[in-house]
């Protein structure tokens, strides 16, 4: 399915491209597939959009363009998840253009009380980086639950299992899920004995639904994590410096992964840049930090400063 959208939309923007039009061979050869399997996608696309075909009065090979080239592609028939994810995907683009076509979008694929729904969904689920989201077909559906019983305000009773393997139950009023993408785990977020608790999804052993509670409207889950470098919400507040020398393209990695930081500064100097931010606890940035290996020094605090030293030391220790 994904491989006929974009071959359309290729072809669709290949007619636009060239409005006198285009031999079949020609659209062929642009798109990698056979003649027939072309003149089929045409076919297909005779339905939706004014196109028109006549003979080559030389070779007898068949010109395709479209009546006109200004017309509008259809939106796809996506399904709501489909709608979803594209909509919150292109919501995460720094891009005028891009906040366009999802305005556009929004209004052709949702209605009323669809967007007011997906406007709920994209303010209860948080992304933290982009590696693949599930581990398994198991951890897909586990988060699929927890969404909707987040969704639908569903006070949850869980059967936990801690990092020590102890057990617990407990009822938790879901707020929302974090996915972070360091660690690779989900966490549901919620208010457990009035107070705000982070879970790992997975160590969640069984649930059950007990009833229906008030989401707050002051609540925000990007608000309560904006300070987090990962999930962390409970550590001290510090003020992170680090030099990145520019090389290997770091400079521009730093910026991607960092562009979501909303209290981050970036100075950029000969040779290098330093890299500024408030950042609530020092560990959960610490694996960011080594991956970049030398190219990247800690300036401050001097707590992680010195973390990073006895770190660099002991990797030291194992190759003596």
């Amino acid at each position: 399915m994904n491989e006929t959208l974009n071959r359309l939309y290729r072809l669709i923007y290949l007619l636009k491209k060239n409005p006198d039009g285009l031999r079949l061979r020609e659209l062929s050869a642009e798109l990698g597939v056979s003649m027939a399997r072309v003149r089929t996608d045409l076919e297909i696309l005779t339905h939706e959009l004014p196109l028109t075909n006549w003979p080559d009065e030389r070779s007898g090979e068949d010109y395709w363009a479209l009546i006109s080239p200004a017309v509008a592609t259809p939106a796809p028939a996506f399904t709501p998840a489909e709608a979803l994810a594209l909509l919150w995907a292109l919501g995460r683009q720094d891009s005028p253009e891009l906040n366009r076509v999802r305005a556009k979008l929004f209004q052709a694929l949702l209605g009323k009380g669809e967007q007011a729904a997906l406007a709920s969904s994209e303010k209860r689920l948080l992304i933290k980086g982009w590696r693949g989201f599930y581990d398994s077909p198991e951890t897909e559906r586990l988060v699929a639950k927890m969404e909707e019983a987040v969704l639908a305000e569903r006070r949850l009773l869980l059967d936990y299992v801690d990092a020590a393997g102890k057990s617990f139950r407990f009822e938790m009023e879901p707020y929302g899920l974090v996915y972070y993408w360091v660690w690779g785990f989900w966490y549901l977020v919620g208010l457990i004995n009035q107070e705000l608790t982070v879970l790992r999804l997975d160590r969640i052993k069984d649930y059950m639904e007990t009833g229906h509670f008030t989401y707050p409207p002051d609540f925000s889950l990007e608000e309560t994590f904006a300070d987090a470098w990962g999930v962390d919400i409970s550590g001290p507040l510090v003020t992170v410096q680090i030099k990145f020398y520019d090389e290997f393209n770091v400079g521009q990695r730093v910026f991607r992964d960092t562009a979501h930081r909303k209290k981050a500064v970036l100075t950029k100097e000969e040779g290098y840049l330093v890299y500024t931010d408030q950042v609530r606890g020092i560990n959960e940035i610490k694996p960011w930090i080594r991956s970049f290996g030398s190219s990247a020094v800690v300036l401050a605090p001097e707590e992680l400063r010195e973390d990073m030293i006895r770190s660099a030391r002991w990797v030291l220790d194992l190759y003596q």
